[in-house]
């Protein structure tokens, strides 16, 4: 009898073990399937709370980037999200994947009023994938259906993780029987006292106060038990309630970090730095523009004072005022430099607190532009509004005081008097041009100059634009030479703006070309194209002028430049007018050698019956 004993009781533990070995994969295994089940709710209802419209244009990359990040760490074997005609509009996935899904499952998915929740295995695979799908809405119409796909992960019957849990639970096994049978058979001590005969009921007086004690104490083990059974029911349904509401707390997060995510994409794809920080000034987020400023990681700057990550005192004074209140009414912003980072670079810095919902300033946030460009471009302005008062003044000038002299009869000499009407004729033709030129700029900068187009002759466009420029040539003695084709050739275009635009070039070839230098103007046809070339024998343009010579306004420095009047409008015009008319503008030149110019327009066919 002892012998099968020593059998059984090991085949018995044995039994047991492997009962509880194929419990544990079971239980495993249902408790994968759960949370695959949670799991999937949850990112369906998540990704599908946000409008289709956010998948298009400008925000599909961000979109898609937040989703990559934030499914693949969840397990997701694929994302599909569809249009409201069923056409994949994002699809994350691995290759060839989405061709092996079930048809009847992608049917379901799309046509689907609410949830879906599909199990099913892929063509020629034996993994179970659970599908599930949501319709996205908008403004109460269906626009999209979010599709997501994971796979259930295969349960090992025997590892080293089992094994070791199956020895310590075999151990609290063997312990927890040996108390419990021990403490069993101490609570029931007092049962065996207990007769079984009625008649034995009848007990000595002596004995009848222990007796009633014993019969209370195995009383009290049964409501024991039956409270401690309440007790466990009630730890159960509250067990329930607190899963249910984790669930709701985990979408609620998923949410804000979903959307916590979108906004650092978007924050890191402006061109404006932002610094957000808590109340203590420790960083707590910085944009990607900022990082690039501090050439520095995120993980570098998190959780450190911004005094030390980017110091400047402008922005420490700047922050002091706005927290003490004693710049209210001020500015709402200030100008700074980062000496040791971008020492060229200005920045514009404005300051702001961040609030809960009751007012409570719960961090802040610092913002940096960089206006390097902008103030560039105000001294520009300043410069050229001085230069172009200065070009304005000048022949103002010199009309007033020629024409009091002449009114006070100062001017007695014939002659003399001829010269100062010709420079008030020619001054007021100075001014004339000047006025002319700012006109022509605006309309051009505000898409306003007319283009009269019709057949222009060639030769005549020639002959007009070289006699003005030889009057002025022959002044400063100043040899012009003429290329001319045997046969000219006819032209579509507003006459009086390509006279403009080549009487610009002329006129400056004249005005910075040295006394008896040359210049030379050619007109050909190439290409279907009417080619006019403009060289002489200068001044030249520096390498550093000669891309900036088509800003309206700059003017180089160069003192052989800026000793002759001028507005520095002339070939910003020129370009403009040649870019209307679909033509091309270059330019060579080479500092104390020269400028070559060449100006070409495209021929166009010219319908005479449609004048």
């Amino acid at each position: 009898m002892k012998r099968l004993k020593f059998i059984v009781i090991p085949l018995v533990l044995v039994a047991g073990i492997g009962a509880v070995a194929m419990a544990m994969a079971s239980y495993e295994n249902k408790q994968n399937v759960r949370e695959i089940y949670t799991k999937g709710n949850y990112l369906v209802s998540l990704i599908a709370t946000h409008p289709i419209t956010s998948l298009e244009k400008d925000r599909r990359e961000i979109v898609m980037k937040t989703l990559a990040r934030f499914t693949y760490p969840e397990g997701v074997a694929y994302c599909i999200i569809h249009d409201d005609s069923g056409l994949p509009m994002i699809v994350l996935t691995p290759k060839d994947m989405a061709a092996k899904i079930p048809p009847d499952v992608k049917t379901k998915s799309l046509y689907s009023i609410g949830l879906t929740q599909q199990k099913y295995r892929l063509h020629g695979s034996k993994n179970i994938f659970y599908e599930f799908a949501l319709p996205m809405f908008e403004k109460g119409q269906k626009t999209g259906t979010v599709r997501v796909g994971l796979n259930l992960p295969m349960t090992s019957f025997f590892s080293i993780e089992r094994i070791s849990l199956l020895a310590m639970i075999c151990f609290l096994i063997f312990a927890a029987v040996t108390f419990v049978y021990y403490g069993i058979r101490q609570a029931l001590r007092p049962l065996e006292q207990i007769p079984t005969d009625p008649a034995d009921l009848t007990i000595p007086n002596d004995d009848s106060a222990a007796n009633v004690d014993h019969l209370q104490e195995s009383y009290s083990i049964h409501v024991l038990v039956q409270r401690l059974g309440q007790a466990l029911t009630r730890l159960k349904k509250k067990l329930k309630e607190t899963e249910s509401e984790n669930v709701e707390l985990a979408t609620r997060l998923g949410v804000a970090t979903f959307e916590k995510n979108q906004i650092i994409n978007i924050l890191d794809t402006t061109n404006y730095g932002v610094v957000i920080t808590d109340i203590q000034d420790n960083i707590t987020h910085a944009n990607a523009f900022v990082l690039n400023l501090m050439k520095k990681k995120l993980a570098e700057v998190l959780d450190r004072p911004i005094s030390e990550v980017l110091p400047n005192k402008d922005i420490a004074q700047f922050a002091t005022q706005k927290e003490t209140r004693q710049s209210v009414g001020g500015a709402s912003h200030i100008e700074t430099r980062f000496a040791g980072l971008a020492p060229d670079e200005t920045y514009r810095v404005t300051f702001s607190y961040l609030q809960d919902d009751d007012g409570t300033p719960i961090g802040k946030m610092i913002s940096l532009k960089d206006i390097t460009h902008e103030k560039l471009g105000e001294e520009t302005m300043k410069e050229f509004v001085t230069q172009l008062s200065h070009e304005l003044r000048t022949p103002l000038t010199t009309i007033a005081a020629y024409n009091e002299m002449l009114m006070d009869g100062e001017i007695k000499d014939p002659e003399v008097k001829k010269e100062f009407y010709n420079t008030i004729r020619d001054e007021t033709r100075r001014l004339t041009q000047l006025i002319s030129n700012i006109l022509n700029m605006s309309k051009i900068e505000m898409g306003g100059l007319a283009f009269n187009k019709e057949l222009v002759r060639s030769d005549w466009l020639f002959r007009d634009c070289i006699s003005a420029a030889e009057a002025a040539a022959h002044k400063k003695r100043i040899m012009v030479e003429k290329h001319m084709p045997d046969k000219f050739p006819n032209l579509v275009g507003d006459k009086e703006q390509l006279k403009v635009a080549i009487n610009n070039v002329l006129n400056n070839a004249v005005k910075y070309t040295p006394e008896k230098g040359s210049i030379s103007f050619s007109l050909y046809e190439s290409d279907e194209h009417v080619t006019f070339e403009i060289s002489d024998t200068g001044h030249g343009i520096s390498k550093e002028d000669l891309p900036r010579i088509f800003d309206k306004t700059f003017r180089s420095s160069d003192p052989n430049i800026t000793a002759e009047p001028g507005s520095g409008f002339g070939l910003a015009i020129t370009e403009a007018i040649v870019n209307q008319h679909g033509g091309m503008l270059e330019v060579e030149s080479e500092q104390g050698k020269g400028t070559h110019i060449t100006i070409r327009i495209p021929q166009e066919a010219y319908d005479l019956g449609s004048q």
